[in-house]
């Protein structure tokens, strides 16, 4: 019975912690959302993930696209490790946007992640106000 009850308490640790990872990289995927895609063109990018190398709160106000990573501290759960990149592809007029958010907690790491892709392209087809790069 005891074991029982250790093994709920991992599991409801984990499943925590992935409820969180999931609402701090949807946070992300909204701050790049309304990032310019020219901002995102011109500094394409990000880390390497690893969940112990510290970064901005993700609720402070200026943290920006190009900080690549932040942690959120999560009352009763514990801290989530946020990290995104933007890569260029092989039409300039797209970006390659990934997002990956997991708990730090012992039991969680892995088990916790929560990772998004998406392509951002660029939409503006008025020379006049930049418009978009050519096509390849």
């Amino acid at each position: 019975m005891t074991n029982l009850l250790l093994v709920a308490a991992s599991s409801n640790a984990v499943a925590n912690q992935s409820t969180a990872a999931v609402a701090s990289a949807t946070r992300a995927m909204d701050l790049l959302r309304v990032t310019t895609y020219d901002a995102l063109d011109d500094a394409p990018g990000g880390m390497t993930f690893d969940a112990g190398d510290g970064g901005k709160d993700c609720a402070d106000p200026t943290l920006a696209f190009s900080d690549w990573h932040c942690n959120e501290d999560v009352p009763g759960v514990g801290t989530v490790h946020t990290h995104w990149w933007v890569a260029a592809t092989a039409d300039p007029r797209l970006l390659h946007v990934r997002v990956r958010s997991e708990g730090t907690g012992a039991l969680a790491g892995a088990r916790s992640r929560a990772e998004f892709t998406t392509f951002r392209s660029c939409t503006n087809s008025d020379p006049a106000t930049g418009g978009c790069p050519g096509a390849p």
